[in-house]
């Protein structure tokens, strides 16, 4: 039996879900006791890989268990918004503007490969706009990172910059530090599931290798944020929810000292399989190598800086020893119960050589020992620090107080050698920084300081600047049918491009095409800086189904989020289609539409529900409340010629009812009863013969009377054609810019009827289009063109 699956994006009900605490099942992680390091590890993977596949546009509905907070909403990791289900990208221009799902280990590292594509526990909910920010950069640290900025009180978590984490000094993303230990774990968990493939996955965090999997300066940040961030609630919840659809388990989760046992200061230590088991002390922070810097100072004037300390296991006190001229800590012994709980010590610098210095910090106790490395830098004038908070129209500019309580500065701040208007400007020493606001964004400026009779080295500052970005808006979802040999019908992709004067590359994977003109279609195209749209299609000798990222990139920048979806048949072997009504849940009974295994369909009175009561084959099946009118009706489905339809009914309750059965051939325009069913109390398969000629079809069961009912298993047998018709309606017309005004291209003998909106729902426009180009002037923008029950998304610049 071959399955035909149509993966249509539909609206989707928000839901409030409750705590889904929960516990492992029994025994569950037996068979990886007694293991440590890369035996361990391969162990988890033995465990933990065979799953059930969540399905890419599946993750819309799971993140409604799995990521929400109290009140029903959305959780993002990235933006401090909580959404409601329906907003997503989408296009974005701005924080707070939709949420997308995050790779948090980005897919291009693993070439879009499944099922890691569409792996739910590291394919988070977060903002779109810090979603582009992160790109496909590594996770790490970055001092002075940019974070976007906010945007109608929704503020960004996370910035971008370069790594100050030992060990690497190219770009990374800093997620907040709340979610820190999430991100690590989900990493840990990518390597534990994908442990017999991992090795192939490349980027600067890997290593090549299945174990350790990561290179050391990625094991040793996973490790830190692992021990600084411990399992919250939140990701309890979520381990259960995700485990219900996928039927695996993040270990890490379950029992986090397991990231121990395999990379960290137990790795030689079998593990038992105990949580509750008496921990060996070791230290949380500082991570051991870490870098402190204390800036800069002048000869015997003395700066100081908090150094956090904390551990787990930790029965005897802990020193703090300093060696290095100059540098000194207090206090230099900690209790043990300062320490599992938490505390910091002083380290004070008073140089008394102008040179730059260091020193090693050193923390130990019980056998665990941490170690820091302290730098300064003594200057002869007067120290002014690196800049602080830089945003695209301000920075913070730092200083060294090497006088009294009532001493002045004088503040210089220059652009191309020339001082910016209100500059220079006196201000107190003691003040030690200062806000200079009013610049231009991606710009250069110079800032010191005088007094004293002393000047202060020049510090040069670059503001931020936005990132370019690339949005693309198909007409539709990406899903395509067709025959061997033969193209199917193509779909136009609006683009929206933003800080980009370049060129950009669209390139698809084979069998799908694509083509600026729709008359020449190739594996690649090029765009100009003003095109902004192209179109895409399928074209395969071989029948299958087939996949590809969309990827679009210019100027460094690189957007893949699109993917396209294509099955090809030959049109007249017999097939199957089959709904089994498993992929998503029901949010009650109110009206809702949902993405299922085969089709969208929406329910109202009725909706899919995992209970054995309802489901013949798997987990779930749809049970019809007690109201009549209650029904569900496909509303996509396959397009060919089919002979039979079959399904699964019996009553839910022991009182009798009775279901209509109703075809459509045309896309559910007019809908004909071909049957009626009374369902009894064990479940009965119910055949229906259909004419077989070539239609769009759709099922609709609504009940009529009587008590609940359950249906389960619904398929289609007969051949599945392309969809010749759709593409031949949809070369009729077409909308573009056009030197900034929006044109409609009318190809057809005869006037259409147009309506312009834009995303605000507010018509724009209408006329009546003749054959030939019809100019439209509109201010800049992103419009929705409608042509009857066709569309076309147009931004005009």
């Amino acid at each position: 039996m071959k399955t035909f699956k149509l993966f249509i994006l539909t609206a989707l009900a928000v839901t409030s879900a409750g705590s889904a605490t929960g516990a492992e099942p029994s025994g569950y992680y037996d068979s990886c006791k007694g293991k440590s390091g890369a035996a361990l590890l391969t162990a988890l993977c033995n465990k933990i890989s065979s799953h059930t596949t969540v399905s890419y546009n599946g993750l819309w509905d799971l993140y409604r268990s799995s990521d929400v907070d109290d009140n029903g909403k959305i959780w993002d990791m990235y933006s401090t918004k909580r959404w409601n289900a329906g907003e997503k990208c989408g296009s974005y221009s701005k924080v707070g503007d939709c949420y997308n799902r995050e790779h948090s280990l980005p897919k291009s590292w693993f070439d879009d490969a499944s099922p890691m594509y569409s792996e739910a526990y590291h394919i988070y909910p977060t903002d779109g706009k810090v979603n582009g920010q992160r790109s496909n950069y590594p996770f790490g640290e970055c001092e002075n990172g940019t974070t976007l900025s906010s945007s109608n009180g929704v503020k960004a978590l996370g910035r971008l910059g370069k790594s100050t984490f030992p060990g690497y000094s190219g770009t990374v993303f800093e997620p907040d530090d709340q979610y820190k230990g999430d991100f690590a774990r989900s990493y840990f968990y990518m390597a534990a599931c994908y442990n017999d493939r991992i090795s192939s996955w490349h980027s600067d965090a890997m290593a090549g290798n299945k174990y350790p999997a990561f290179k050391e300066w990625t094991v040793n940040l996973l490790l830190k944020w692992h021990r600084e961030d411990p399992v919250s609630k939140k990701e309890l919840d979520r381990n259960e929810a995700v485990a219900k659809r996928q039927n695996n388990r993040n270990p890490f989760i379950d029992h986090p000292e397991l990231a121990e046992h395999i990379w960290g200061n137990k790795k030689t230590t079998p593990w038992n399989g105990d949580s509750s088991a008496p921990e060996t002390a070791s230290f949380v922070r500082p991570s051991n190598g870490q870098t402190v810097d204390l800036g800069r100072t002048t000869l015997n004037n003395a700066v100081s800086t908090a150094v956090s300390v904390s551990g787990k296991g930790f029965t005897s006190n802990v020193s703090a020893t300093v060696s290095g001229a100059g540098f000194s800590v207090s206090p230099a012994s900690l209790s043990a119960s300062a320490v599992n709980a938490g505390t910091s010590v002083t380290v004070t610098y008073r140089p008394t050589a102008a040179s730059q210095t260091s020193a090693t910090l050193t923390f130990s106790g019980d056998g665990a020992t941490a170690t820091v490395k302290l730098t300064g830098d003594v200057v002869s004038g007067i120290p002014a620090n690196q800049p602080t908070n830089i945003d695209r129209d301000a920075f913070t500019a730092n200083w060294v107080n090497v006088g009294s309580a009532s001493t002045v500065y004088t503040l210089y701040v220059t652009q191309n050698g020339s001082n910016l208007a209100g500059y220079p400007r006196q201000m107190a020493a003691g003040a030690t920084s200062y806000r200079v606001t009013g610049l231009e964004e991606g710009s250069t400026y110079v800032y010191w300081v005088t007094g004293l009779g002393l000047e202060s080295n020049h510090v040069t500052v670059t503001t931020h600047s936005d990132l370019p970005e690339i949005n693309a808006l198909p007409d539709e979802d990406l899903v395509f049918t067709a025959r061997p040999g033969e193209p199917s019908r193509d779909i136009s992709v609006t683009v929206d491009a933003y800080m980009i004067d370049h060129e950009i590359e669209v390139s698809v994977d084979a069998p799908f095409e694509v083509s600026t003109d729709r008359s020449r279609w190739f594996r690649a195209v090029i765009l100009d800086p003003d095109d902004d749209h192209f179109f895409i299609r399928v074209n395969s000798a071989d029948k299958g189904v087939f996949y590809s990222a969309v990827t679009m990139s210019a100027d460094g920048y690189v957007f893949d989020d699109l993917r396209a979806m294509a099955t090809i048949s030959d049109g007249t072997a017999a097939g199957e289609f089959f709904e089994s009504f498993e992929a998503m849940q029901s949010a009650g009974y109110s009206e809702q539409t949902l993405e299922l295994d085969a089709a969208s369909w929406r329910f109202d009175g009725a909706g899919a529900f995992a209970d054995d009561r309802v489901a013949h084959t798997g987990s779930q099946g749809v049970r019809f409340n007690r109201d009549a009118g209650s029904y569900a009706e496909m509303t996509t489905g396959p397009r060919g010629s089919f002979s039979k339809l079959t399904f699964m009914t019996r009553l839910f309750d022991s009182e009798a009812a009775e279901i209509a059965v109703e075809i459509s051939t045309d896309g559910g325009k007019n809908w004909k009863r071909v049957t009626a069913v009374s369902p009894t109390s064990d479940w009965r398969e119910t055949a229906v013969d259909l004419a077989g000629d070539e239609a769009d079809l759709r099922v609709r069961f609504v009940k009529t009377s009587g008590a609940r009912v359950a249906l389960d298993d619904v398929s289609l047998t007969g051949s599945f054609g392309a969809l010749g018709d759709v593409t031949a309606e949809r070369r009729t017309w077409d909308a573009y810019n056009l030197d900034g005004d929006l044109a409609v291209d009318v190809a057809a003998a005869e006037a259409i009827d147009v309506n312009v909106y834009s995303l605000d729902g507010i018509r724009r426009a209408s006329l009546t289009a003749a054959p030939g180009i019809t100019r439209i002037v509109l201010p800049a923008g992103l419009y929705i063109v409608v042509v009857g029950d066709d569309s076309r998304r147009v931004v005009i610049r």
